[in-house]
């Protein structure tokens, strides 16, 4: 049967029936070449004895030629096989394809080096002892990233250290610890001043110079020794990210730092600031200083976040004097106050100055004394409904026609008969059911949307 099919079509048989090479008498070399480039699986079916080295040879053109990376292939032939090509048959192989290097321990040294700058990772153990010189374990340790696992630390000397330095001082991060020291850190920063450092380094390795030298680049200010910290220089490292501000010193911690961190971008462990600097004045200084910040509903940005969870830690303490202070300024601030704590004058401060979509957060996560609400106040039930009020004033009805509102289900949901009560007494509001409603004027809706529209 074999013998009446030709070539090529027992290559397209191969290329879907790899097992099909059990049923061949050996080809010629060049056909067998053919053959085991026709399908990977062939392999797994052929007789090991076939492999040799003028089959290898008459693969090479198979390889230049091929789309795809074979070195699977490679790897069945024994490597007495592969060690028998000539360099210049290995070169053909590896200048199509760099990575068919690692199958031939014989090859040359550019070869090799070509590898490693290839940035693909490369078992450390596959290079051939030969070839470990300072110049490839240079060019490796950059490539990988500093993996100096890989390399067997007797091979690290002072000049090849200085050397990876020269060539990427970013690698200050990944060299050993014991020979990371005080010049060597200098040298690469004052090199490359914009480095990140990703750890801790050695105490041997700092002093003054260094920690200056460092700062030009202020997310490396965690990883400064406390001893090398100054005033202006935590100024520095808070203003850039307020997250800096738990890598301070305690002593350096005062009422200036503080305003500075909380105005900066970043978080920071508010459990860290001392609470002798939780003054009344410093809640408002800090509050004038990031006025526009702190008007927004919720938790961000994150100086509102800090803002308001310093401010809980002494809510307790503070007085309606104080309270309607930072109300005109901040009203999501209201959250903090426990509803019973909630007078008229606190009431009164919220409601004139907050946006309407903080009265929309503070109602709808009912943290507001609805009890002390008053005649007055119903705009603020109501604040959900201003897109349907403008309609409404947009049909310009004649006064005074009545239309009735529906309140939003936040409002609605969840009263309790003392609240509904009040409400009733109040606001002329009425419920039927689950359905609460109010008549109200087309004036009063005008003077709503005035109000609360902007």
């Amino acid at each position: 049967m074999v013998r009446l099919l030709d070539k090529e079509m027992i290559i397209k048989v191969l290329m879907q029936r790899p097992a099909f090479i059990k049923n061949m008498k050996r080809p010629d070399d060049e056909f067998l070449a053919r053959c085991i480039m026709a399908n990977t699986k062939v392999n797994d079916h052929i007789d090991k004895t076939w492999l040799t080295l003028p089959v290898l040879q008459n693969m090479i053109p198979l390889f230049i030629k091929s789309r795809w990376h074979r070195t699977d292939y490679l790897e069945e032939f024994p490597e007495e096989v592969r060690a028998a090509l000539s360099e210049k048959e290995i070169n053909k192989l590896c200048d199509k394809e760099i990575d068919y290097v690692i199958h031939f321990p014989n090859a040359p040294y550019r070869l090799w080096l070509k590898r490693v700058k290839a940035m693909n990772w490369l078992d450390f153990d596959k290079i051939p002892v030969q070839h470990r010189t300072e110049n490839l374990l240079t060019e490796y340790f950059i490539a990988h990233h500093g993996s100096s696992e890989d390399i067997p630390i007797e091979l690290f000397t002072d000049k090849l250290i200085d050397r990876i330095l020269d060539k990427n001082p970013d690698m200050i991060n990944d060299i050993p610890e014991q020979f990371v020291t005080q010049t060597r850190l200098e040298r690469a920063f004052r090199t490359l001043s914009t480095i990140s450092l990703d750890k801790e380094l050695p105490e041997v390795a700092w002093n003054q110079t260094n920690a200056d030298l460092v700062m030009g680049n202020c997310e490396n200010f965690q990883y400064i020794p406390n001893q090398y910290k100054n005033k202006d220089m935590c100024l520095k490292a808070v203003e850039s990210d307020g997250n800096n501000l738990d890598y301070v010193p305690k002593n350096f911690v005062d009422e200036g730092i503080l305003l500075m961190a909380l105005t900066s971008t970043g978080t920071f462990n508010e459990n860290n600031v001392p609470k002798r600097l939780l003054t009344k004045s410093l809640l408002m200084k800090l509050a004038q200083k990031d006025r526009e910040r702190c008007k927004e509903p919720n938790d961000k940005p994150n100086g509102v976040k800090s803002y308001l969870t310093l401010t809980g830690k002494i809510a307790k303490d503070l007085d309606e004097d104080v309270w309607v202070k930072i109300l005109k300024i901040i009203p999501v601030a209201i959250r903090l106050i426990d509803k019973p704590a909630q007078t008229d004058a606190i009431i009164n401060a919220f409601i004139e100055n907050a946006s309407i979509e903080v009265i929309d957060y503070i109602v709808s996560h009912q943290l507001i004394n609805l009890t002390k609400l008053k005649k007055e106040h119903t705009p603020l039930l109501l604040a959900s409904t201003i897109p349907a009020l403008q309609d409404l004033i947009a049909r310009k009805l004649n006064p005074p026609v009545r239309k009735k509102i529906v309140l939003p289900d936040h409002i609605q949901s969840g009263m309790d008969p003392d609240v509904s009560r009040c409400l009733q007494e109040l606001s002329g509001i009425t419920q039927t059911g689950t359905q609460a409603e109010v008549d109200i004027t087309d004036r009063e809706l005008l003077e709503i949307t005035q109000k609360f529209g902007k």
